[in-house]
């Protein structure tokens, strides 16, 4: 069950979100936008004992075509930050058919290209796996802000909290247990009130804390931190303003979930019924752990990659199961063709009735080859087996 979608549809039943952004990045009109973006998965894209996505028919090296941008994504991400190269598409804003991290294929490999020129002696594929590990733990902040105020909005609608405390007037008025007819939610509250002014300065604590934990997420090529710190130090103020953070992001979030409650309320014994005692008194309120592994167990989040040019350099290879969990998949052999699962080795197998052997990756969704490998060893086609054991129909 994806939580920011149940809650969602929950407490906002029946509204038609907008499809537009409350602030920046102003990446291209929204049809073209969603049009052009395709399901990706961003488990390890390269592993010797298992076979890559097919690759597309407009292939183009990803290293030359970096190069090319460079100065185009130096730029963007000058005056956009690090949101220029990728963004948290909120399911206030998009749904959910559409919400989820975005990035932008272009402004990538440009700032993939630029480190390169800072790190030479660093190796391309591992500065590319570390500016996608570094930029998911920036994004997966943001969907963890959201679902903060999504858990905070749908407690505070138990009957026995006080509606007195929510924004609005003439609560005598309604029934016992009623929704106020002046409801605003919490989240819009907060983006409207306090990060989308906020944006311009460096006061905007969410970008701040954002860019704090993507500088420490887990990365493997020597000297990368350092250039994703200059990098972000090069955009504009709140991204900036990480290194007033980093060394305590705790802190930070705490400050953060205050800021979320004291715009949805008018007085705080709620939001202490809800989320315990003030940050002086060393009261931890409850904030998502926003590591993606740990946020993908509420969903997982969706991952798009948006497409501006028709160059298509072949890792993000579209994938229409990029959103589908491979759990889901494994479910669906064994009830249909009688698969078992098997442990062992450096990878888990699915093991066929005829024999057929086939390892598989330990992530949380379905990578395109493992259809086509599974359809060779049955002999039956891709079609057959997304109808079979996902109900896709292609």
């Amino acid at each position: 069950m994806n939580l920011w979608e149940s809650v969602y549809a929950f407490r906002h039943h029946g509204e038609v979100p907008p499809v537009t952004p409350p602030g920046p990045p102003a990446w291209a009109p929204t049809e073209d936008l969603l049009t052009n973006s395709r399901a990706i998965d961003l488990a390890p894209v390269a592993d010797p004992d298992l076979a890559g996505d097919e690759p597309t028919d407009d292939t183009a090296d990803e290293r030359e075509y970096g190069d090319g941008q460079r100065e185009h994504a130096r730029e963007e991400i000058r005056r956009r930050g690090f949101e220029a190269i990728a963004f948290y598409a909120s399911i206030h804003s998009y749904g959910a058919d559409h919400c989820g991290i975005y990035f932008n294929e272009r402004v990538f490999f440009g700032a993939c290209a630029d480190l390169a020129a800072e790190l030479p002696a660093a190796p391309w594929d591992s500065i590319v796996k570390d500016m996608l590990v570094s930029l998911d733990y920036h994004e997966a902040f943001h969907a963890a802000v959201e679902l903060f105020a999504l858990v905070v909005e749908d407690f505070a609608f138990l009957r026995e909290l006080d509606l007195e405390s929510w924004r609005g007037e003439n609560v005598q008025d309604l029934p016992e247990g009623a929704m106020r007819p002046d409801w605003k939610c919490p989240y819009d509250l907060y983006v409207r009130s306090d990060y989308v002014p906020s944006l311009a300065t460096d006061d905007c604590l969410e970008e701040a804390l954002a860019t704090a934990i993507q500088l420490r997420a887990p990365m493997r090529t020597k000297g990368i931190r350092k250039a994703l710190a200059k990098m972000a130090d090069s955009a504009p103020a709140p991204y900036r303003a990480w290194r007033a953070h980093v060394k305590d992001i705790d802190f930070g979030v705490q400050s953060l979930a205050q800021r979320i409650l004291s715009r949805s309320f008018r007085t705080s014994p709620v939001a202490d019924v809800l989320l315990g005692s003030a940050i002086a008194q060393s009261q931890m309120r409850w904030f998502p752990d926003s590591r993606p592994s740990r946020l993908d167990t509420y969903g997982p989040i969706p991952r798009w990659i948006y497409r501006p040019d028709r160059v298509r350099p072949p890792r993000f290879g579209r994938a229409i199961l990029g959103n589908i969990r491979l759990q889901e998949f494994l479910n669906g052999l064994q009830r249909s063709y009688d698969a078992r699962l098997v442990s062992g080795g450096k990878h888990p197998a699915i093991v066929f009735p005829n024999g057929t052997k086939i390892p598989f990756p330990r992530q949380r969704t379905v990578p395109t080859y493992l259809i086509n490998q599974v359809a060779r060893a049955l002999n039956v086609t891709r079609k057959e087996i997304l109808s079979n054991c996902l109900a896709v129909r292609v």
